[in-house]
């Protein structure tokens, strides 16, 4: 029986391979770290001084990198701890180091994924 060489040339299985190998792995390259929510929420009017600010994420976020702060209506950083990880890794927060007053307040927030790629937001909250 004569080789068919044409038929399965080097170059073309080689394509079809990565392609197929492109379509299995394309739901993995797209699990990137995503804020899932926040305490307090973003918009919410609280009755009191949170003790913490939380934010809950898809994956753990390395904490080199990662950061939250906090900023009163004024846009003056209010003090408060260094962002830490939680028992659970996927949740950070910060601790304001003084009671937050009546106003409006801004957490802007950073995290940075095990990939290297990192997502940041902005969120308000009223403490009335």
């Amino acid at each position: 029986m004569k080789h068919m060489s044409g038929v399965y040339s080097r170059p073309l299985y080689r394509l079809a391979l990565l392609a197929a190998l492109a379509l299995f792995l394309a739901p993995f390259a797209y699990a990137h770290l995503e804020l899932e929510r926040t305490a307090p929420e973003a918009n919410a009017r609280v009755e009191e001084s949170p003790a913490e600010i939380r934010l809950w994420f898809s994956e753990r976020p390395l904490m080199f990198g990662t950061t939250i702060h906090l900023e009163d209506s004024a846009r003056k950083l209010v003090p408060a701890t260094d962002a830490q990880a939680d028992r659970d890794p996927r949740q950070i927060f910060i601790r304001p180091r003084v009671p937050l007053r009546t106003g409006r307040y801004t957490v802007e927030w950073r995290a940075v994924a095990e990939d290297g790629h990192y997502i940041d937001g902005i969120f308000n909250f009223d403490v009335q």
